[in-house]
């Protein structure tokens, strides 16, 4: 009686199931840190157009004597911005509103025309 060694390649189910759980886990743990870095990126951007436009006025109010009545300002897919002068024009606010995607503990940022920046807690990157 001639023996028939047999040679089995491949994995079992309970490795492939090994395998699925521990890409579970570690995209469980991935995602949301992405997603929180993906709303810090998209606030910076928010306060780097809010200090560019701060500039835009500023030179306005150099030039003038006063900050303009209306600015026009460019919203993004995750903030709408604001511009409110003080009735005369000596006086600013700048804002930036959070849509529902980008909305988190810091909610809206402002600045003023003091340089004054709001919420200042952990918000604002220096």
């Amino acid at each position: 009686m001639s023996s028939i060694i047999r040679i089995e390649k491949g994995f079992t189910l309970i490795e492939l199931m090994i395998v699925v759980a521990v890409i579970g886990i570690l995209a469980a743990i991935a995602i949301p840190s992405f997603s929180e870095y993906l709303k810090q990126g998209r606030r910076f951007d928010a306060q780097q157009y809010l200090m560019t436009s701060v500039q835009a006025l500023e030179r306005n109010y150099s030039r003038h004597g006063k900050y303009p009545a209306t600015q026009t300002l460019t919203n993004s897919p995750y903030y709408t911005f604001s511009y409110t002068p003080a009735e005369d024009k000596l006086s600013f606010s700048l804002s930036a509103i959070p849509t529902s995607r980008q909305s988190d503990s810091c909610g809206t940022l402002s600045v003023n025309q003091k340089g004054v920046r709001t919420p200042a807690a952990n918000c604002w990157t220096n």
